[in-house]
């Protein structure tokens, strides 16, 4: 086959093994957060884009929809998305973001995580953004005080931290006081 082939025939397993992924996650009871959860989250977006962006987890509308950042921080950034072109839906990967969360499911009373929780769903991370494939990984929110940051999802694909450092970066993004802060590593 064809370069073109064989990358459309990888794009096509990817999405199949995302949708196996998904399915995992939901079904995890490792920890104790699967039994309060209203919906599984997973993720949302083009998985064929270059951008993702990985909060902490789960707030109440996300658990209650089943899609990741669809509350005020998701309106948001749709609104700061939208003004550079972008959108998590757009049919264009070129233009499109995709979006998840480290925890596919809402803390009770909307806490932080515990650190088994988040040990537990690192390694469904790390296997979803190394189908995703990014060439940029925003973490967002307060995936710094869960002890994850952008080193950690750039050492979670062995791809992105070595053979192609010179494409891939890893980013943290923030707000700051009402300011959009963003460091690349």
């Amino acid at each position: 086959p064809s370069a073109a082939a064989r990358v459309t025939e990888t794009r096509i397993d990817a999405h199949a093994r995302l949708e196996v992924l998904a399915n995992e996650a939901a079904g995890c009871t490792r920890c104790q957060l699967h039994q309060g959860r209203t919906k599984s989250v997973f993720a949302r977006g083009t998985p064929d884009t270059d951008l993702v962006f990985v909060g902490e987890g789960p707030g109440y509308h996300e658990d209650q929809q089943g899609l990741p950042f669809v509350g005020k921080a998701g309106q948001l950034l749709d609104r700061m998305l939208g003004a550079i072109g972008l959108a998590r839906d757009h049919p264009d990967p070129a233009s499109a973001v995709y979006i998840t969360n480290i925890l596919p499911w809402r803390p009770p009373g909307n806490r932080t995580p515990t650190a088994e929780e988040v040990g537990v769903m690192l390694p469904f991370l790390r296997r979803h953004v190394g189908l995703v494939d990014p060439v940029l990984l925003i973490p967002m929110g307060n995936t710094r005080r869960l002890e994850v940051d952008a080193s950690d999802f750039a050492q979670a694909v062995d791809r992105v931290a070595t053979v192609s450092s010179e494409r891939s970066r890893a980013v943290k993004l923030a707000l700051d006081e009402d300011r959009l802060v963003l460091s690349v590593n």
